[in-house]
């Protein structure tokens, strides 16, 4: 039982381990008339993000 348990506390520190990602979000909603007409959000990615997401995609 008690191997269990340190194994479980060792597995839940992996899980949790992620590189950071730094991100700038805005979002503006525009509404003419009480009637929704758009969402627009803006997503800007860190330096290293964003050349890492341009080699891959």
């Amino acid at each position: 039982m008690k191997s269990i348990f340190i194994l479980t506390l060792f597995l839940h520190t992996l899980l949790y381990a992620h590189p950071h990602v730094f991100i700038d979000a805005s979002t503006k909603i525009k509404i003419n008339n009480n009637v929704l007409e758009g969402i627009k959000i803006k997503a800007t990615f860190d330096e290293m993000n964003t050349m890492i997401y341009m080699e891959e995609y």
